[in-house]
């Protein structure tokens, strides 16, 4: 009692050092004796309530004169592992002298300054210990201390099951009132009038149509005369359609177009072009004309 008062006036006690449980741990770790009957109801417990959480033991001494300084030893080396999510700290039932080890002050102390949060479980339901007043959460036996320490996956399931019904539900009168809307739109006069001005769209947007096919086969009929004309006009005044008539086109020896006497001397060769080949001639005599 003396112990207690002390440190409940150093404020070990109070609630406002206390950790919320994980309620959805991954990993927790069990510190307590690996042969007793409490380390084997934690796990059976737990594996039956969440069968992927992970259940690390640290083999600890509970009772007899060296239970205290193990249970200090084993709270530090899991605060120094750093990946457990939860401690369990407790053993089955006993005679207080049984217990005492968790009325030790450095157990006490080693549980405050756990950074994991810890759930006392010693002893049975009437059983109290320093540490249980200490500890983030006071379980009254350790099967207790597993139900807390980890959620239920058959309670999950059917809240999944429940809120899965429920959107189902939710979905399925959606899609039917969205349905009678839509049903309720089509039958309506106004849809009506919309499918009727769409019809009378389409008969203008179709003579529309006809009426730029026959512009653009009429564009294209005069495009076509008009390319005929200019054919003609080109072979009019193409220098081959001036052979086919009986002209020729002469040359000189350069392969340059003589469009003058004075650009030949008598001896020079030069090259006629008819309609059907060329010849090669040499001028006997240049004649100029007087006008």
């Amino acid at each position: 009692d003396r112990l207690k008062k002390k440190l409940e006036t150093e404020g070990l006690f109070d609630s406002d050092f206390k950790r919320e449980i994980s309620k959805r741990p991954k990993t927790v770790a069990v510190i307590t004796s690996p042969t007793g009957a409490a380390v084997r109801d934690i796990i059976n417990i737990i594996k039956r309530r969440n069968k992927g959480v992970q259940i690390v033991v640290f083999p600890t001494l509970v009772q007899g004169e060296n239970a205290a300084a193990s249970i200090e030893k084993s709270l530090k080396a899991v605060n120094k592992w750093g990946k457990a999510d939860t401690i369990i700290l407790g053993r089955g039932g006993g005679s207080i002298e049984d217990l005492w080890a968790f009325n030790e002050e450095i157990v006490a102390r080693a549980v405050f300054a756990s950074e994991t949060p810890v759930i006392s479980a010693v002893g049975h339901e009437t059983d109290f210990t320093i540490t249980d007043f200490v500890a983030d959460l006071r379980a009254p036996t350790p099967s207790a201390a597993a139900e807390l320490a980890v959620n239920d996956c058959n309670e999950d399931i059917e809240k999944l099951d429940f809120v899965k019904r429920r959107l189902c539900y939710a979905m399925n009168k959606y899609i039917e009132d969205n349905k009678r809307y839509i049903e309720q739109i089509f039958k309506s006069r106004t849809f009506r009038r919309v499918e009727e001005r769409l019809a009378n769209d389409f008969i203008i947007l179709e003579r529309y149509k006809d009426n730029i096919d026959k512009l653009l086969k009429n564009k294209l009929e005069n495009e076509k005369k008009l390319l005929g004309h200019s054919a003609e006009r080109l072979e009019l005044l193409s220098p081959l359609g001036t052979l086919s008539r009986g002209y020729s086109i002469t040359f000189d020896k350069k392969g340059e177009l003589i469009s003058s006497v004075c650009q030949v001397e008598n001896g020079s060769e030069i090259s006629v072009m008819l309609k059907d080949g060329s010849v090669t001639a040499l001028v006997t005599e240049r004649i100029e004309n007087d006008g």
